[in-house]
């Protein structure tokens, strides 16, 4: 039985979209190990205040987050012999269900941000995978991941504020 989710996405943009070739031919070989993540992160959430955000149902605007994800391959590391970085933002609210289901043990932010960043990687994965096949690599895309168990307190360094530019925070998501 179909059961509406307790996150409900209301919005998703991305920031910055990027994939490019090496400039050099021989950094577009690939020496990517599919077994390491070897990607870089930038994660932020962000309550908005109730009047930033659309709809009638008071526990969802009271509990409306922005979540941004941001990904990319690092300094001189292509990925799958492209360098590239993607981020990506959206609006997600924690519904009345949440709050009504005995087995939901986190904090509304922590769902947000758990969910919202599994959300916005799949947006990520299918940007890459399109933007890879039109430059001539149909075979390439992003693993998958999975953000549960994170918490809003792993996010980037202190001074990664712009989700229009990654900051480095090394792959220590959890894969699967």
């Amino acid at each position: 039985m179909s059961q509406l989710s307790p996150i409900q996405l209301l919005a998703c943009q991305p920031l910055k979209l990027c994939v490019e070739l090496p400039i050099a031919a021989q950094d577009r070989v690939s020496t990517h190990d599919p077994r390491e993540l070897g990607l870089e992160f930038y994660k932020q959430i962000q309550l908005l205040e109730p009047q930033d955000t659309q709809g009638e149902d008071a526990f969802a605007m009271a509990h409306t987050y922005q979540v941004s994800l941001g990904v990319r391959s690092p300094m001189g590391r292509p990925y799958a012999g492209l360098n590239f970085e993607m981020v990506y933002s959206g609006q997600f609210a924690c519904t009345e269900r949440f709050t009504n289901n005995p087995h939901h043990t986190l904090r509304p932010e922590q769902m947000a941000y758990q969910h919202g960043l599994s959300v916005l990687y799949g947006a990520i994965r299918e940007s890459f995978a399109t933007m890879a096949a039109r430059m001539g690599y149909p075979q390439v895309c992003l693993p998958l991941l999975n953000f549960m168990g994170e918490t809003p307190t792993e996010r980037a360094a202190p001074n990664a504020q712009d989700p229009s530019s990654v900051q480095a925070q090394q792959g220590t998501s959890s894969s699967g």
